[in-house]
């Protein structure tokens, strides 16, 4: 029993190490940058308590952000192609530096409209651009590429959860946030010229990046079942912001906001402490199919909420749930970025990052309208079908290819 557990504990630290460690310094800024990301989330509150706006408008600006997102994901990764990844990232922190400047000064909802709107740009273009920075450390080394991708989602989690933790201690003081965000945004930008100076031209110049293990006419239909499977997930995953806490809160009102809280904050220690180990596991499983089991375990995590009469059901509904968000989005990403040639990788994550931003602008109203209309239950019902379709047609295309 000793001897597995410590087998256990070697492998689980093992599928940390092997990045390079201009890799690590891609993903610190990626963590880091992710807190202040966090902070749009909070936005809302500080237009209604500090400006004195209505939450119908305070709704419709947060809206301008995703619809930034939309854009921010295609150029981020169109202009990586054309310049460098590293040259995109510089200019995204400092333009996000730029936009928390102009936010300190901004009353007027049509100024703020424009202003959350770059925001959405710059976050989405450093997101793509430092993801391609990354993997474009790893060579042509397949397993790293996974590795990598694992903890840049790892450390987004991560930061994301320290923003609200962060916000909490502060007291929402909204303009102290803003400001220190400005000086810390200038402070990596900063960074990221100094390290993008270490980085080799070779490490983007891999002319053998790409395994050609399918025809132009298959990868390209492969592409868009990953890119359908992918909005579609993403309306599982965002519809939740405007449902999933009435659901929970409604169906446990002795814990009331705890529960919530406590489903939340175990969704991002799972993501943050067992993703690499969990997508190391499956690495050598063809990627498809498991980009397909990860999209059913995320729709069937939501079904399950119909039979969680009790919150321990909630709690495994959580975790089936996080270990398809785990699954899904590191092949489906590792996926896309192999399957083009090397001009053309910025553009396909770009792609990437832009189908996974228009769910985010759908799926909240949506969601919402499908709760009040027909129900919650009715909901996860769909969710579990969404995710039984994805299963399905990646299980189909599995067959054209043994490993991608």
């Amino acid at each position: 029993m000793v001897s597995f557990l410590t087998k256990l504990i070697k492998n689980y630290f093992t599928s940390y190490v092997g990045l390079s460690f201009l890799c690590w310094q891609g993903i610190l800024l990626n963590g880091i940058e992710s807190t202040l990301i966090g902070i749009y989330y909070f936005l809302p509150l500080y237009f209604v308590k500090n400006l004195h706006l209505s939450v119908m408008l305070a709704g419709m600006l947060i809206s301008f952000y995703g619809m930034g997102t939309i854009m921010g994901g295609f150029l981020g990764g169109k202009l990586s192609d054309k310049f460098t990844p590293g040259l995109i990232s510089i200019y995204s922190l400092f333009l996000q530096a730029i936009n928390f400047f102009i936010l300190t000064h901004l009353t007027l909802p049509f100024l703020l409209m424009i202003n959350l709107f770059s925001m959405g740009i710059a976050s989405y273009s450093f997101i793509t651009s430092n993801s391609l920075w990354v993997l474009s450390q790893c060579q042509s080394d397949e397993n790293k590429r996974l590795q990598a991708i694992t903890l840049l989602n790892a450390a987004s989690n991560l930061g994301l959860s320290i923003s609200a933790i962060i916000i909490g201690l502060l007291n929402y003081k909204f303009k102290f946030i803003f400001s220190f965000s400005v000086v810390l945004l200038i402070l990596l930008g900063v960074y990221s010229i100094l390290i993008d100076k270490f980085s080799t031209e070779n490490s983007f110049s891999t002319l053998s990046e790409t395994k050609e293990v399918l025809s132009d006419n298959y990868k390209r239909k492969l592409i868009w079942v990953l890119f359908t499977c992918l909005f579609l997930v993403g309306l599982i995953i965002f519809q939740t912001n405007t449902t999933y806490s009435f659901y929970i809160q409604d169906t446990f009102k002795v814990l009331g906001l705890k529960s919530l809280s406590i489903l939340f904050t175990l969704n991002c220690l799972l993501v943050v402490f067992i993703q690499t180990p969990i997508a190391n596991l499956f690495r050598n499983i063809n990627k498809i199919l498991i980009a397909g089991i990860g999209a059913f375990l995320l729709g069937f995590g939501m079904f399950m909420l119909i039979f969680s009469s009790s919150f321990i059901l909630a709690i495994i509904a959580t975790i089936v749930y996080t270990v398809g968000e785990i699954l899904f989005f590191s092949v489906a990403q590792l996926i896309c970025y192999q399957s083009v040639p090397l001009n053309k990788k910025g553009q396909m994550m770009g792609m990437y990052r832009m189908i996974y931003a228009c769910s985010r602008v759908v799926a909240p109203a949506a969601g919402g309208f499908i709760y009040q209309q027909l129900g919650g239950r009715v909901l996860w019902i769909i969710c579990g079908c969404i995710g039984l379709f994805c299963l399905g047609v990646c299980n189909y295309c599995k067959k054209y290819v043994a490993s991608v």
